[in-house]
């Protein structure tokens, strides 16, 4: 399994909820052979979720992407604006999000963890 917990900036974005769930976030399987759980907002500003694979090759290597969230511009954001997605730890416990983990507990991995950014662009 992998836990991911990321930070972004409210001022400039917010991403979409569900409408069947509002407390869970509209998320897309782009590539893999995986299923993901819930992503939510754990507190402000604060994205976390798991995804759960069935072997070894699961996730195949490659630079494309794998889940999709779904976010809006805020309306007073100005196309052309950057904000910083940013990969983070949990506050409780530095080991227990970002990493690859096996459920049988015998080994982990800590990939190298690449901050993202969204561009504001206009609506089309």
């Amino acid at each position: 399994a992998y836990t991911a917990r990321f930070a972004f900036d409210t001022s400039l974005v917010e991403f979409v909820n569900n409408p069947e769930n509002d407390s869970v976030l509209v998320a897309e399987q782009l590539r893999g052979d995986f299923k993901f759980f819930t992503w939510q907002r754990p507190e402000p500003g604060v994205i976390a979720g798991v995804a759960a694979f069935a072997g070894p090759h699961g996730l195949d290597s490659g630079t494309t992407a794998t889940i999709q969230l779904w976010a809006f511009a805020k309306p007073y954001a100005k196309p052309g604006t950057k904000t910083v997605i940013k990969f983070i730890d949990a506050p409780f416990d530095s080991n227990a999000s970002n990493w690859f983990a096996l459920f049988s507990g015998q080994g982990q991995y800590r990939p190298v963890r690449i901050d993202g950014a969204i561009t504001i662009r206009e609506k089309k």
